[in-house]
């Protein structure tokens, strides 16, 4: 039995299933069905890698301070940015985010820091040393450079650079006209950096010595601007009744002499009734006016003093004027170099206060010959240099009668 469509019956043949009439639908697995899913999104991780390199770049330049703050604070903003995309799933990089974060904020404080370092530095005696070295400067280059080198070295605690000897003797001159009081000599600011104070004899031996140090870093400079010589006094150091066999006079607990330029102290009287937190300005006070009178001496103040002086019996009213003018001149030349000192290294307030109560004067002592002047005027005449930190004020020779008594 056949079928209608039979081919064995001769129909025809039906039409192949499948060319456009099928049922079956295809396509809906891609974009519009369900039966493959949308590939996921790539990651964005820009904002960790940026954060990253932000943070390198700020601990880099962390040392420019500007470098530091601002690539820290974008290193911060890109680090939260990229945290907060890895935390919605949209990164894979939220360890990277957080690198840049820490590094930014490393090298922003490191800028701060810096910051903070440099106000205190100018705001500390070094620093203010330096402002005042510049602003006498002038403008000049070459001195500004050297100012830039003295704070250098006051930073780190190191004294000024090692002063030369020069030997070529000091012009002829009166002892009230000297190159020495010329008005644009200025004594440079020092950092006296002394080793603390005990009773041995090494530790005393090293004290006076590091103290000279301090006195010629504060001279040498004024009087190689002035063209006078300069070199380092000696210093010697004794007990009881030993004077300079180059000298002669009275022993006292300190003197100069001329003849060989030799500082010779006794720290032990000068100290021995002084209690300990008081003995450094005592001493110091003592060591700047002794200086003072190897500055006369260099300066050739002292040669032309003994001059004037040989021409009036010794220990006249005259003579001893004129001694009197050395000795004032002296104490006005420590106020000179103190000032240099002062509020730096190991000379601060108390030292300076020490310096000052240590003054005295012939008044305080009768029977002495007047030769030193009163105590008011020796405290007079060193304030005067410390005020001032300027040799020029020092000119005791063109003072009236009063102001050397």
């Amino acid at each position: 039995m056949s079928v209608p469509g039979d081919p064995q019956d001769g129909g025809p043949y039906p039409p192949p299933a499948g060319y456009g009439q099928s049922t079956v639908q295809f396509g809906s697995g891609y974009g519009q069905g369900t039966g493959y899913g949308a590939p996921p999104a790539p990651p964005r991780n820009g904002l960790g890698i940026a954060a990253l390199v932000l943070g390198l770049l700020a601990l880099v330049l962390s040392w420019t301070v500007i470098g530091g703050i601002v690539f820290g604070v974008l290193a911060l903003i890109f680090g939260l940015l990229g945290r907060a995309r890895a935390k919605r799933g949209e990164s894979t990089n939220g360890g990277l985010s957080l690198a840049g974060v820490v590094l930014g904020v490393i090298g922003a404080l490191i800028a701060v820091g810096l910051i903070a370092w440099g106000v205190y530095l100018l705001n500390a005696p070094a620093g203010q040393s330096y402002r005042r070295c510049v602003q006498r400067s002038g403008g000049d280059p070459v001195k500004i450079q050297q100012c830039v080198s003295d704070f250098g070295r006051e930073v780190r605690g190191q004294p000024p650079a090692t002063p030369p000897v020069t030997s070529q003797p000091a012009p002829a001159s009166t002892p009230d006209h000297n190159a020495v009081y010329r008005a644009d000599l200025h004594i440079p600011t020092v950092t006296c950096v002394l080793p603390t104070m005990g009773t041995t004899n090494r530790q005393l031996e090293a004290w006076v010595q590091a103290s000279v140090t301090c006195l010629d870093n504060a001279w040498w400079p004024v009087l190689a601007t002035a063209g006078l010589p300069f070199s380092r006094p000696g210093v010697r150091r004794f007990s009881g009744a030993a004077p300079d066999r180059a000298c002669t006079g009275d022993v006292a607990i300190a003197y100069y002499c001329p003849a060989d330029k030799v500082i010779s102290v006794s720290p032990d009287g000068e100290l021995d009734p002084i209690p300990d937190a008081h003995r450094a300005g005592r001493l110091l006070m003592t060591m700047a006016h002794e200086y003072g009178h190897h500055v006369q001496e260099l300066s050739g103040i002292t040669e032309a003093s003994d001059r004037l002086q040989r021409a009036y019996p010794y220990r006249g009213p005259v003579w001893l004027q004129l001694s009197r003018r050395m000795e004032l001149q002296a104490n006005c030349f420590a106020g000179v170099a103190i000032a240099a000192m002062s509020g730096r290294g190991s000379v601060g307030a108390v030292e300076l206060a020490d310096a000052v109560s240590s003054i005295g004067g012939d008044d305080m002592e009768p029977g002495l010959p007047r030769d030193h002047g009163t105590a008011a005027n020796n405290l007079k005449w060193f304030q005067t240099g410390l005020d001032a930190g300027r040799p020029a004020v020092c000119n005791t020779w063109l003072a009236a009668a009063g102001r050397v008594a």
